[in-house]
């Protein structure tokens, strides 16, 4: 059993898979094919006498350590986990070094905080190039608190050789043309080398005094466009609900636009925010503004109504703050619409 005596007769135990794209699963044929389910399938095939490992893959594409930490009450803390897997290493390349650590120390507070503190085991995720991840900041957070830290990159790099487009045509071919999301070749290449490091030692507990004081330790309120305060044209599109009970996804709901007369605005107070709306060919300009700063962004993006957390700030002053959103009518020039969709604004419960 590879010294997994440690998780022998524990009845159900559940395996949160907390990430970006690669954790989701984007590019395999079929779920049963991504490398969280493989990983949890192996772990069943083990003589566990009555332990049963059940999966929770809390994966959204697109997404950093920030919405990470935002959505860790609702998308990891409430299942009561026994086991979480952490992958941000490649999405937070977007990010300072610093962000990236706070906010990832942050998620490891957090789980630390709960009653029953989880075994935490990092991945360190991949694209298809030579550009180095944050992988290097999270396994320094990862070696202070005593927990696993498997840098994919660091195996794909050994065994494949170092990425060369065009050129090392094997590392290629564990890809889609995007160069960031594996096929199933790929996906079996994750989970054959994460097994290799998986023992009943990477079975860990956090445990250490913070490393940064300045870590984030708060959690997200998600509070629906149809909530905010709307002046002008807006249409509902999506199913009802509260974003609190779910996850950043195309299918959910939000309010739609086109009219330069139109906008959406929010009053809080606390030290951060988040925007989530969506990017597409048919999307067009938004003005956003934070305590009367404006700033013009372009939804326009070569993929089909995909949600993001757009627009986020961590480092407010812990004071009132108001946000607006406006569709400005305009597109760009490779835009089929000048539409905006809002999504949901995220801020500290």
């Amino acid at each position: 059993m590879d010294n997994f005596e440690k998780l022998y007769n524990k009845g159900n135990l559940k395996i949160v898979y907390l990430g970006g794209s690669i954790t989701e699963g984007a590019g395999a044929s079929d779920k049963s094919r991504r490398w969280s389910t493989q990983v949890t399938a192996y772990l069943n095939s083990l003589p566990l006498g009555n332990t049963v490992f059940t999966e929770i893959n809390q994966g959204i594409g697109g997404t950093e350590s920030t919405y990470g930490l935002l959505r860790l009450n609702r998308d990891v803390c409430a299942y009561e986990p026994d086991i979480v897997f952490i992958d941000f290493s490649l999405n937070d390349e977007g990010l300072s070094e610093k962000l990236s650590a706070v906010m990832y120390e942050g998620i490891i507070r957090k789980l630390m905080s709960l009653p029953k503190i989880p075994y935490i085991i990092c991945i360190g995720v991949v694209a298809n190039r030579n550009k180095r991840t944050r992988a290097c900041v999270h396994k320094k957070i990862a070696a202070h608190y005593g927990i696993e830290f498997i840098d994919v990159q660091e195996g794909m790099d050994a065994f494949m050789g170092e990425a060369n487009i065009g050129v090392n045509t094997e590392r290629d071919s564990l890809y889609r043309p995007d160069n960031v999301h594996p096929v199933e070749k790929g996906y079996d290449f994750y989970t054959k080398y994460i097994l290799q490091h998986l023992s009943g030692e990477s079975f860990r507990k956090p445990s250490a005094e913070p490393l940064d004081n300045d870590f984030c330790n708060f959690s997200g309120k998600f509070i629906n466009a149809k909530e905010l305060t709307s002046v002008g044209d807006w249409t509902p599109y999506g199913s009802d609900g509260s974003w609190n009970e779910k996850n950043l996804g195309r299918g959910g709901c939000g309010l739609m636009s086109a009219d330069k007369n139109a906008s959406l605005s929010f009053k809080f107070k606390g030290t951060a925010f988040m925007l989530c709306y969506r990017l597409g060919t048919n999307f067009g300009k938004i003005a956003f503004e934070l305590d009367g700063k404006e700033d013009i962004y372009d939804l326009y993006y070569e993929t089909d109504n995909q949600p993001v957390t757009g627009i986020s700030r961590f480092d407010l002053e812990d004071a009132e703050h108001v946000i607006s959103v406006r569709p400005l009518g305009e597109k760009n020039e490779k835009s089929t619409a000048c539409d905006v969709k809002i999504d949901f604004v995220v801020v500290p419960e």
